[in-house]
């Protein structure tokens, strides 16, 4: 029985290498399958292969499913040995009617795990970074775009998560991938990345960095101060110089820093308005840190277990005040506990 015999390909993969091997000929041309792409959910057998160097996601079956008619493709009907076989473009339909049967096709929260931005723009290297992770307790962040490579490699978000959807499919990686959507800047960018299913989210600020900052005045660096927004930050401008100006800060491991006046007025003004904070434990958050449903879904999505304290900014802060922080420009900080690396 064919079906036998893919699931012996299948195991014949489990000694670690995912090499195409050959199907015999069953519907006038030879197919090569990826043997850890097999997968079955009831009668239903799934598999990637190659033909006539084109991928493909087949399904067999012995009895008609109503499987058949979710996915997009072309019916085969092998009736010398009982067999439907239907082969299905990789488009996007079909990578979403994957994802609804197969979990392991979505991307997670990641937390604290240990992971790494492979960032292949165009999605072909996909399959092939995840094998470089075999043996290793990383996880890999597939799908990994901006806006601005999007625009520059004319993809959309939809085409960056359908190539990770099949690449963890074909090589059959099932312990958890990450969905990164970077440098985004307006509401329309979020939405996009958020209905194609990414989970991890770097915002760009750049428009609200003062680089300026590093060159003027002091004069004129006072007069940008009172442009902040301080009832926003929970602050005030002489609060702040009290507490960061010329006082030493020990950032351990041999780091200590001392900034002047100048430094955490320059650092103030450049970054003030783009310090991202997430959820800190102060007056303005106090009826939801009380509401007990929103509380505990809040720390459910924090990897550090709690709310932030404005302490907690205090390092950053002093970072930006110092020269340790000469070398960055037009970034955000981002200071959450862990929130938007999920």
């Amino acid at each position: 029985m064919i079906l036998d015999k893919i699931i012996e390909l299948k195991e014949a993969a489990k000694n670690g290498n995912n090499d195409l091997l050959k199907l015999e000929n069953l519907i006038g041309e030879e197919i090569f399958i990826y043997p850890k792409s097999v997968n079955h959910l009831g009668e239903v057998t799934f598999f990637i292969a190659k033909k006539s160097n084109e991928k493909y996601l087949f399904l067999g079956f012995k009895n008609n499913s109503e499987l058949m008619e979710n996915f997009e493709g072309h019916n085969y009907e092998l009736s010398d040995i009982n067999i439907l076989l239907k082969q299905c473009p990789l488009n996007h339909n079909n990578a979403i009617q994957l994802q609804k049967i197969f979990s392991f096709t979505k991307p997670i929260l990641l937390g604290l795990s240990n992971s790494f931005g492979f960032g292949d723009r165009i999605g072909l290297a996909n399959p092939a970074h995840i094998r470089a992770l075999e043996g290793s307790d990383f996880k890999p962040i597939i799908a990994q775009q901006s806006i601005r490579e999007l625009t520059r490699t004319q993809r959309i978000p939809d085409e960056v998560m359908d190539a990770a959807i099949w690449a963890v499919f074909q090589e059959g990686y099932k312990s958890g991938f990450g969905a990164d959507a970077d440098h985004l800047k307006t509401n329309e960018d979020i939405d996009l990345m958020i209905n194609a299913g990414f989970t991890m989210f770097t915002f760009d600020p750049g428009e609200f960095v003062i680089n300026a900052a590093d060159s003027i005045s002091i004069d004129e660096l006072e007069k940008k101060s009172n442009d902040l927004n301080w009832e926003k930050l929970e602050d005030t401008f002489s609060n702040l110089i009290n507490r960061y100006s010329n006082i030493e800060f020990d950032l351990k491991e041999g780091l200590i820093i001392y900034p002047t006046y100048e430094n955490v007025l320059r650092a103030i003004v450049k970054y003030g308005n783009a310090i991202a904070p997430g959820y800190i434990a102060t007056e303005n958050t106090k009826a939801l840190r009380e509401d007990a449903v929103r509380n505990k879904a809040i720390l459910d999505r924090i990897p550090q277990g709690r709310w932030g304290t404005p302490e907690d900014l205090m390092g950053t802060v002093v970072f930006l005040s110092s020269d340790a922080s000469n070398y960055l420009n037009g970034s955000v900080v981002t200071v959450d506990g862990g929130w938007m690396g999920r």
